[in-house]
């Protein structure tokens, strides 16, 4: 598997802050699921955050009108890893959903790097998850979905977007950390 990446999408502490809008209940499981993606899969690693982006344009500033609780401060706390990521892999910070353009700029970054194969873990499952890997395919990636190393603001959310994924079968596929970690 050394052709391959596994990322790990947005384990910050706003999506597991219960007092938030963006929080995903799930967000715990899913994390140890990725950490241990991490450990049994033998792919370079990379963590994303995002950071929230110039609320000046007006797209930006109505969606965040919408979650008033969710700080446009990049420095907040709330933005912070929910773990010492740094000792799992090289950290990409992005104010997009889709995290697929800017973590390419770091894989493809030496020459005779030959990734053809993307694992994703991460929230939102129906938002930022889905946007990377649609980006992924776009590219012509390989991309493999593990679905409970994913979580969202709630299991109804979650199986959406994982249905809107399979949709683009056999391009992305849908499967579970007993499946890719017990070989």
């Amino acid at each position: 598997m050394s052709n391959c990446a596994l990322l790990l999408i947005d384990f910050q502490n706003v999506f597991n802050d219960p007092k938030l809008s963006w929080y995903c209940p799930k967000f715990n499981d899913a994390l140890k699921v990725a950490l241990l993606c991490h450990q049994k899969l033998q792919c370079q690693t990379y963590i994303t955050g995002f950071l929230p982006p110039n609320t000046k344009i007006p797209i930006w500033n109505d969606y965040f009108n919408c979650f008033p609780d969710i700080s446009t401060d990049s420095n907040n706390v709330i933005y912070d890893l929910n773990f010492p990521a740094d000792s799992y892999g090289k950290i990409v910070w992005s104010p997009t959903f889709g995290k697929w353009d800017t973590i390419r700029k770091h894989i493809f970054n030496e020459p005779g790097d030959s990734i053809d194969t993307v694992y994703i873990c991460g929230v939102a499952t129906d938002c930022c998850v889905l946007a990377t890997a649609l980006a992924a395919v776009d590219d012509g990636m390989n991309v493999y979905i593990i679905s409970d190393g994913c979580a969202s603001g709630n299991d109804t959310q979650h199986l959406k977007g994982l249905d809107i994924m399979q949709g683009f079968s056999p391009n992305i596929k849908i499967v579970n950390s007993c499946e890719l970690c017990d070989r």
